[in-house]
């Protein structure tokens, strides 16, 4: 009976050997799937060059009224985009959210966890009800 089973696994042995060294072969001498040219990706050993820069709209400068300290106004560049009428506007009103979210909230409480391990810490708090917050 032990001798029985002793040829089995032997045979299973053997079959899953020969399934292997028929894979790898096959493999070798079967043409490969291009999936990096599917996803637009260079062939491997070709130079990568550096794609062009780009500059997206920014606060450059705060201006405040001495008449009015609670009068402030934002000098934002365009940057690369050159938006202007209603995109930069909306662009302007998400860039002075920002800044007065990163004013408001607490230096402590301006963190963002990316760790699929702590699904429960993803961002704090006092940050996730700002415009920057969820955005992050």
């Amino acid at each position: 009976m032990i001798m029985g089973l002793h040829k089995w696994s032997d045979i299973g042995r053997n079959t899953v050997v020969w399934l292997v060294i028929c894979s790898f072969t096959v493999s070798l001498v079967a043409p490969q799937a291009v999936y990096a040219q599917t996803a637009l990706m260079p062939v491997p050993g070709a130079r990568v060059e550096t794609s062009e820069t780009f500059t997206p709209p920014i606060v450059t400068g705060i201006q405040l009224s001495p008449e009015d300290p609670l009068q402030i106004n934002f000098l934002i560049d365009t940057g690369d985009d050159q938006a202007a009428g209603d995109d930069l506007t909306a662009a302007s009103q998400k860039l002075i959210h920002y800044f007065f979210a990163a004013l408001t909230v607490p230096e402590n409480e301006l963190w963002v966890n990316l760790s699929p391990y702590e699904e429960d810490r993803i961002i704090a708090d006092p940050l996730s009800h700002t415009a920057m917050g969820q955005d992050m």
